[in-house]
């Protein structure tokens, strides 16, 4: 959803990167993005926005946040009158074959509630047993 739909009467600025008549000037445009939003041009993660609603981050530790060198992670969510459905699919990593047993955590950033940077819900480890045919039960 575009901000357009979840908020109709909203009054949208616009940065002036984003300036139709910049489009057809990639130099020009580069330029202005780099003087008005400056964390973004230079691809610092947390200011560039997502191509898509999963990311696959790499961390050893607080502070050291990072994609991966590869995103091989989809999913969506879609809400309902009891809440959310997630659904998020990826290869299975090496090492976990199907039928075995082990572990999974996800952490959650809700914006609604003020979460952004480490601020997010995490759960504890969640046993996972992979079915024969590589879906997770």
């Amino acid at each position: 959803d575009d901000i357009k739909t979840l908020y109709p009467n909203a009054q949208i600025d616009h940065y002036p990167f984003m300036a139709p008549a910049l489009e057809a000037n990639p130099v020009a445009k580069a330029q202005m993005e780099a003087l008005y939003a400056p964390a973004r041009s230079l691809g610092n993660i947390a200011a560039v926005v997502p191509k898509k609603a999963v990311q696959d981050l790499l961390a050893e530790g607080p502070g050291s946040l990072s994609p991966a060198p590869v995103s091989t992670s989809d999913g969506r969510g879609k809400r309902d009158p009891q809440g959310w459905v997630v659904i998020i699919s990826r290869p299975l990593p090496t090492g976990v074959l199907p039928g075995s047993k082990t572990q999974v955590a996800f952490a959650v950033w809700n914006g609604s509630a003020e979460d952004v940077g480490a601020r997010k819900m995490r759960t504890a480890w969640i046993p996972l047993v992979v079915g024969a045919t590589g879906a997770a039960k």
